[in-house]
């Protein structure tokens, strides 16, 4: 019996049957395994042999077709960049049409298919189950109704890529696990064959894409070299133009030259230079190369030629053969003038600007086709054309130099036969010039009175001697400071003639009494300082000082009256250990002068470590002296002055005092004389001015409206305009009435310019102040100036009064004093009346004013005894 024999009807198989049976469904099996096979290796060796995904899915239809049970069958494919799913391969019986194409993303999101991308895994679906999930909303129906589905997702390193898909439209068909196994078999071969497809395209597309960028650089490097070649090019050649514009070369030689470089800037066979006369009458050619075909054109008239279209738009002029056929066809260029230029293809034409106007045209023109200038064809002729221009006016400059150099040396040559003949007094202003330059050096250091040397000769030659004895530590010298006696008398009394004559006859002596090396300077008024040069010791200096003593105080006859001066000499001995400056060597013979000025007429002193501690001291009084004024530490004492006859008060008199904090009560006398020292006696007399501003109520009540309140001041006032004129201020501001204000000066303090006292006690007086004398006959004054000053009162130092009870000189003189008052207009008031005969004398002598310690001491406002005023003075 064959194996293929039937087995009777109703008979069980036999073993052997059996057997068989299972061995046909084994090789049934091996058969569909190796076709199976065959195919997924057939798939794979698509991914080698097709071109593209296209051609890969055009190959893999009839393969498809060729595995068992896969009538339906189609692949999706997700684009992560742009979330998107699209079916490149579809293949069914039932919908010819792809329906994915037709529907769009969200209807495919909805559907079996993206139903098995959101699970992950391979799914079987029978008729039931596919229309339970559509019943549950899970799924909806895309397409035709399958009675059977299955897929599995196409993933690539654990991202889904898509699916693989098959469908049946039999009824009662369904799918087994061996079809799944199959199905994600298959699969995972297609992810691999759309790898490497994919891979292989998208290698493709980037040697594609590196060709073509490779393609257009190199294109570009090519352009670029290009480029710079001709830039090279353009630069060597515009550097040629350049370099000819700047050589000195002859004109036609010069346009040549221009014309072989600009043949390597642009298309430029043909080339002219048109240029205007100076009159602009006539434009003339003198370079002109286009060939034997246009002859050069003769000058001319302007017209209406191309040239002359430039000169008139003044910018550059392009035309093609059309736009000059037109032209001329127009009318708008000369039938005669440029008729040979109809020829020509292309013409472009840049004024020439020289000396900021246009004077000519260069233009390049060409005959032949195929050649149109450009913008950059412009601007190189454009920059040729500056050099050109530049060239010509450097030419033009050149021929107007040469003309300038002649006419120059016809002039130097006749200005030199001038300077010839005034060379004589030429020389002779030199001389005088320099003899004019030696006086002003040798007035800015000498004094013009006395021609000695002044104060800068003096500090230059005191800082040489220091620095000398700084590297010579033996060497000693000395500097003496001189102030004279009795000058201010003579020149206030013989006026300022005599006074220069006895300033000089002084310096005579005094340079009699040193040695040629020694230095005498005069540093103003009566002050003379001699520098005693490298003296041995300080007996040499003494006798130095006893010689100029004795010298200076022999008689002088001035004005035929005969005058016996004086002087006074402090000393500052140098040396490498002490002051080592001018002008603290000059302040150390200043302060040592005060110092034999103190001890009497006719004494010289030296500067010692003591005066320096006196110095100090003195600086210190003067801090505690301005500290005081601040601190309201100087008091007002006011003492009464009476009218004798009537015994009335007229006035009272305001004295400072100093209530020092430690010392108690300082006098006048006692801080005045260096309170004038250092310059702060005009502080002080402000401050009294403002304290008796703050009296005066008490003060008015005390004197009545008639009374005066005496404030004495430094003449220091009037020797300042600046000082005047703060007075003057400070007089206006005070809440007093002017008629009751008496100003005193000093006897002591008259001894100033003359002219000067009297204008400023005019001005003073302008203001309506009462001006008087104080402490008159001490010895400082003449009475021949009482006639020349404006005074109101004079005050009798108290000596004669205490002496006229006793002494009839002394009473004579009050006497003769009374009665020039008379004539002279001023009242005499005595002061230091201490006693009741004292007054008795002063009353019967006629003194009309008293006061003194009789009447009251100097006291408080608030403590002087009410007495009656006086209503009417």
């Amino acid at each position: 019996m064959s194996p293929k024999s039937p087995t009777v009807a109703g008979t069980p198989p036999t073993r052997w049957q059996r057997h068989a049976q299972r061995l046909m469904r084994l090789a049934k099996r091996y058969r569909q395994g190796e076709h199976l096979q065959h195919l997924l290796l057939q798939i794979s060796e698509l991914a080698g042999s097709c071109r593209s995904m296209e051609q890969f899915y055009q190959s893999l239809v009839p393969l498809v077709k060729r595995v068992p049970a896969v009538e339906n069958c189609y692949v999706i494919l997700y684009d992560r960049l742009q979330d998107e799913y699209h079916c490149p391969f579809f293949l069914d019986q039932q919908d010819g049409d792809n329906p994915f194409q037709s529907c769009d993303q969200r209807q495919f999101r909805q559907g079996i298919s993206h139903y098995l991308v959101r699970q992950n895994l391979p799914l079987r679906l029978d008729a039931e189950q596919i229309d339970a999930l559509i019943e549950a909303g899970e799924v909806q129906q895309l397409g035709s109704r399958c009675e059977a589905w299955m897929g599995t997702p196409l993933r690539h390193q654990q991202e889904v890529m898509g699916l693989l898909a098959v469908q049946s439209y039999r009824r009662g068909s369904q799918f087994s696990v061996q079809d799944q196994e199959i199905l994600n078999f298959v699969g995972q071969h297609l992810v691999a064959t759309l790898n490497r497809l994919q891979q292989a395209e998208h290698t493709e597309i980037t040697i594609e894409r590196r060709t073509r960028e490779l393609r257009l650089a190199n294109q570009a490097l090519h352009e670029e070299i290009r480029q710079r070649r001709r830039a090279e090019q353009l630069q060597n050649a515009l550097l040629e133009i350049t370099e000819l514009t700047a050589r000195r070369s002859h004109i036609d030689s010069f346009y040549l030259s221009i014309h072989r470089a600009l043949r390597h800037l642009l298309h430029a066979d043909n080339c002219m230079v048109a240029l205007l006369n100076e009159a602009g009458t006539q434009i003339e050619f003198p370079y002109y190369e286009a060939g034997d075909t246009l002859p050069a054109p003769s000058a001319r008239t302007p017209a209406d030629g191309l040239v002359e279209q430039v000169l008139k738009q003044q910018q550059a002029v392009q035309l093609t053969g059309s736009d000059i056929q037109r032209a001329y066809r127009n009318g708008q260029l000369g039938q005669k003038i440029d008729r040979c230029l109809i020829q020509l293809r292309d013409w472009l034409g840049v004024p020439l600007t020289i000396n900021g106007q246009t004077r000519g045209v260069l233009a390049v023109f060409s005959q032949q086709e195929g050649y149109g200038y450009d913008q950059k064809d412009l601007e190189l002729l454009s920059f040729v054309s500056q050099h050109i221009s530049t060239a010509i006016e450097r030419r033009a400059h050149e021929e107007q130099q040469a003309r300038y150099n002649e006419e120059l040396e016809r002039q130097v040559e006749e200005r030199t036969r001038e300077m010839q003949a005034l060379n004589v007094d030429l020389q002779r202003q030199i001389i005088q010039r320099r003899k004019a330059e030696h006086q002003l050096r040798h007035d800015a250091f000498h004094d013009a009175l006395t021609n000695l040397p002044n104060r800068a000769l003096l500090l230059n030659r005191l800082d040489l001697a220091l620095k000398r004895i700084r590297r010579h530590a033996q060497e000693r010298f000395a500097l003496l400071f001189i102030d004279l006696d009795r000058f201010k008398m003579v020149n206030d009394t013989l006026g300022h003639l005599a006074g220069d004559r006895f300033l000089k006859e002084i310096a005579q002596r005094l340079q009699i009494c040193i040695r040629d090396n020694d230095t005498l300077a005069r540093l103003g008024g009566d002050e003379f300082v001699i520098l005693l040069d490298r003296i041995q010791d300080k007996q040499g200096v003494q006798e130095v000082c006893e010689r100029i003593l004795e010298r200076v105080r022999q008689p002088i006859i001035l004005e035929g009256r005969e005058f016996f001066p004086g002087a006074s000499i402090g000393i500052a001995l140098a040396d490498p250990h002490g002051e080592l400056e001018p002008e603290a060597l000059l302040r150390n013979a200043d302060a040592a002068l005060y110092q034999a000025k103190s001890a009497g007429r006719g004494c010289f002193a030296f500067f010692t470590s003591d005066l320096k501690l006196q110095m100090l001291n003195d600086l210190s009084r003067e801090s505690q002296f301005r500290n005081a004024l601040a601190q309201g530490e100087i008091q007002l004492y006011y003492q009464p002055m009476f009218d004798l006859e009537r015994n009335r008060l007229v006035g009272v008199e305001a004295l400072a005092r100093w209530n020092h904090p430690k010392l108690g009560m300082i006098h006048p006398q006692q801080f005045l004389p260096w309170a004038n020292k250092c310059g702060a006696v005009t502080e002080l007399d402000r401050y009294v001015l403002s304290q008796v501003a703050r009296d005066f109520a008490q003060i008015q009540a005390m004197v009545g409206e008639q009374g005066w309140v005496h404030i004495n001041l430094d003449l220091a006032h009037l020797r300042s305009e600046t000082r005047l004129l703060e007075l003057e201020e400070a007089i206006a501001d005070l809440p007093i009435p002017t008629r009751q204000l008496a100003l005193e000066f000093s006897e002591r303090d008259l001894l100033v310019d003359q002219q000067t006292l009297r204008n400023g006690l005019e001005r003073l007086r302008q203001l309506g102040v009462k001006l008087g004398l104080d402490d008159f006959g001490t010895g400082y004054s003449a009475l021949t100036m009482l006639p020349n000053l404006p005074l109101d009162f004079i005050k009798i130092d108290k000596q004669y009064c205490q002496q006229s009870t006793r002494c009839d000189r002394h009473k004579a003189i009050i006497q003769s004093l009374i009665d020039l008052s008379g004539h002279l207009g001023f009242t005499i008031a005595a002061e230091g009346i201490e006693s009741e005969s004292q007054r008795d004398q002063m009353r019967e002598l006629g003194c009309r004013w008293g006061q003194g310690y009789y009447f009251n001491r100097p006291s408080e406002l608030g403590q002087i005894e009410p007495l009656p005023a006086c209503t009417n003075l």
